[in-house]
């Protein structure tokens, strides 16, 4: 997680990773948790979102900044730094959507 580790005390914020086949990661950075949503680069249908694999208390919500507004994400989709720092490595490579977590349609 040497990437994300490298944003430590920045403010929440967005950012897109662009693959070769017309797929995109939108990664949500908040402090010691992440979002990471798969889609096509059009911007269309379907948007998969990475499911956290250690959250109990689904009542709460992340913010990331998305265009200068605070944007609400639900906090199943809030990802310890390694596993979306897993998440941006398989994609780097392989340009599909990683089969390492859980996505859910949204």
């Amino acid at each position: 997680a040497m990437f994300f580790r490298s944003l430590a005390g920045r403010k929440p914020f967005m950012f897109e990773l662009r693959g070769d086949n017309g797929f995109i990661l939108t990664i949500g950075f908040a402090g010691d948790r992440a979002t990471v949503q798969y889609s096509n680069s059009e911007g269309l249908p379907p948007y998969w979102m990475a499911v956290a694999d250690d959250v109990i208390d689904e009542g709460e919500f992340l913010e990331c900044l998305a265009g200068g507004t605070p944007t609400p994400i639900p906090r199943r989709f809030s990802l310890r730094l390694e596993q979306a720092q897993e998440i941006v490595q398989d994609f780097l490579s392989h340009g599909e959507r990683p089969n390492i977590v859980e996505w859910e349609e949204i």
